[in-house]
């Protein structure tokens, strides 16, 4: 995969992190209806872009076959980052008013500055909306497995079938590895 195709797989991950906050921020919104029709059409527009990138990424992803393999060594249980990353949700949802152009000018600058971080620091396995459907991330001593295997059925494993979605992050499927 070239690095222009890898950026943009991981802006696509990125957008599709942020899936629940989408939702919220809808829900939030309807308020702004009646006092500021236009500019809550222009919000909904692009929360409803955002939200169709974040379920296309999903169901994507869910159709990736299985050309790689990987022998999973040392793995460790999830810990609290994808929490964490969803307490990041509490800034825009605190602040965020489609009538305040200084509210989203913060709230554009503080993804911009999210989705540079997620890239750079290859933070791809984080993904809340995986995890709503079942996906959970594993790390292991090469990286991360994300898996919709539970973990006493991966961490029995010799080798799992899937591909590399970065150098290492690696998706095994369950219906791949039965």
């Amino acid at each position: 995969m070239t690095k222009i195709k890898m950026k943009i797989a991981r802006s696509i991950m990125f957008i599709s992190s942020y899936f629940p906050l989408y939702i919220l921020l809808a829900i939030l919104q309807t308020k702004e209806f009646e006092e500021h029709p236009q500019q809550w059409e222009f919000f909904m527009m692009v929360d409803s872009v955002l939200i169709t990138i974040s379920l296309l990424s999903f169901f994507l992803l869910r159709r990736t076959g299985a050309s790689n393999s990987c022998k999973p060594t040392g793995i460790k249980r999830p810990d609290d980052k994808v929490i964490d990353y969803v307490f990041t949700y509490a800034i825009p949802l605190l602040s965020f008013s489609i009538a305040d152009w200084r509210t989203i000018i913060i709230n554009v600058l503080l993804f911009a500055l999210l989705w540079f971080l997620y890239i750079k620091l290859d933070l791809v396995f984080i993904n809340p909306l995986w995890g709503i459907f079942g996906y959970i991330s594993y790390e292991h001593n090469r990286g991360y497995i994300i898996t919709d295997m539970c973990y006493e059925e991966f961490a029995r494993r010799k080798m799992l079938k899937g591909c590399y979605l970065t150098n290492r992050i690696f998706l095994a499927r369950k219906h791949l590895n039965l």
